[in-house]
């Protein structure tokens, strides 16, 4: 049934994507057409392979790679995902040897695919569940060992649905290295065996480290129009039904502190002309951060982030960060950029995709949560006039990275211990 299931599935997506124009070279490769020369360098070198999903996995990842590199520098090493962002950011990790898309998971390819490759075990990142992958693999007595699990709020409700489906993937599994305790348990109920789940933390404090104010901070400044000592607060990765709010908060800042700079990040750069129009209706000049240096007046200034990639380095300029994706049910974003270079973080109540962090920072007093419009302004407004308590929470949300890092060291441990046991 499920190989019926992604059968049906490529005949009706191959048309699909060559009609779209979202044909690509992955395409063929999850199909189990792989060119030779992405083949030849790990034929018969029994490689480590990694598979991660998406852009995030990938990230997440980095420290992983790095730290089984370190530790068997004579290995191969494969990593794999899906998409095709995810494989942008992939192809330019220099830890790994090899990049491919991961095969359609249907078991005539899988099995081929897998018997060309022959790995030494096979990891994946947070919560990917092939089943004929799994199966291919555990028939060839392959370690299998799930790295960062995460098991989100909305992916549960779903695959509560399919537990008794998932049962038996699950108890082929070697290990399985969860974010959290929570996550441990949540994988459990769905099928795996107690013994084999261990709690090993979040590989995203891995992919961080404390950072002090650098000599890149005036050039930003000067990126944003600003001058050394202006204040800025920044909203990082907004969703729809934020922003709105997050300009009222701050028109109601500026009576209190008039040289106070906003820059806004939507986290799809799609809604700007949206943006643009709610910073106009409410009194204020909406400024492009591409034309940010060249623009002309003083401050205060509203700025918006129209460029990707940019945002995680504009922290470090930030008096205090609202984290986007919180105030409206998306799921929170991550809160370790801003926190690396010790800002003050606000975040709203909508962080499952990030529970466990967001419980760590509101424990170690890292970080506030608001729950709307008047919560915010009055966090804002009491970090805004105490500079030092400011100061102090943004310390304890480095102190905070340091003191959670590891995961990655914790997990090459147990590969150290499975590829002993070949």
């Amino acid at each position: 049934m499920y190989d019926l299931i992604l059968v049906i599935f490529a005949v009706f997506y191959i048309p699909y994507a060559i009609f779209t124009g979202r044909m690509h070279r992955g395409i063929w490769q999850r199909l189990g057409y792989f060119p030779w020369r992405d083949l030849a360098s790990i034929i018969g070198e029994r490689p480590i392979w990694v598979h991660a999903v998406s852009v995030g996995e990938v990230i997440a990842a980095r420290p992983l790679l790095r730290a089984i590199r370190e530790e068997f520098p004579k290995k191969r090493i494969l990593l794999s995902c899906i998409t095709k962002t995810g494989a942008s950011v992939a192809r330019n990790i220099k830890d790994k040897d090899v990049f491919l898309f991961f095969p359609l998971d249907l078991y005539w390819i899988m099995k081929r695919f897998i018997r060309r490759i022959n790995p030494s075990i096979f990891i994946m990142l947070e919560t990917e569940i092939w089943p004929n992958a799994i199966q291919v693999l555990s028939e060839r007595k392959t370690p299998i060992l799930m790295v960062n699990g995460r098991i989100s709020d909305s992916s549960f409700k779903r695959y509560r649905f399919i537990r008794q489906f998932l049962n038996d993937s699950l108890r082929k599994v070697t290990s399985f290295c969860m974010q959290s305790r929570e996550d441990a348990r949540r994988i459990e109920y769905l099928g795996a065996p107690s013994d084999k789940v261990k709690v090993t933390g979040n590989l995203k404090f891995d992919c961080f480290v404390k950072h002090d104010r650098g000599i890149e901070a005036s050039d930003l400044l000067s990126e944003a129009g600003l001058k050394d000592g202006e204040e800025l607060f920044i909203a990082g990765s907004t969703h729809k039904g934020e922003d709105e709010l997050i300009i009222k908060v701050y028109k109601r800042l500026l009576e209190n502190y008039p040289g106070l700079n906003l820059l806004i990040a939507p986290r799809h750069l799609g809604s700007l002309n949206e943006i643009e129009t709610l910073v106009r209706a409410n009194g204020l000049k909406p400024i492009k951060f591409s034309e940010a240096r060249s623009s002309s007046g003083d401050a205060p200034r509203t700025l918006l982030l129209d460029t990707m990639g940019q945002l995680g380095r504009l922290y470090e300029i930030a008096t205090l960060v609202f984290m986007g994706g919180s105030l409206v049910p998306h799921g929170g974003h991550n809160l370790l950029e801003p926190a690396s270079f010790s800002k003050p973080v606000l975040f709203g109540p909508h962080m499952s995709n990030f529970r466990e962090m967001a419980k760590l920072f509101l424990d170690k007093e890292a970080a506030i949560m608001v729950k709307d419009e008047e919560e915010l302004f009055a966090a804002a407004k009491r970090l805004l006039k105490d500079k030092d308590a400011a100061i102090e929470m943004g310390k304890r949300a480095a102190d905070l990275i340091d003191e959670e890092r590891g995961a990655a060291a914790r997990a090459v441990e147990l590969i150290r211990s499975l590829l002993k046991e070949e």
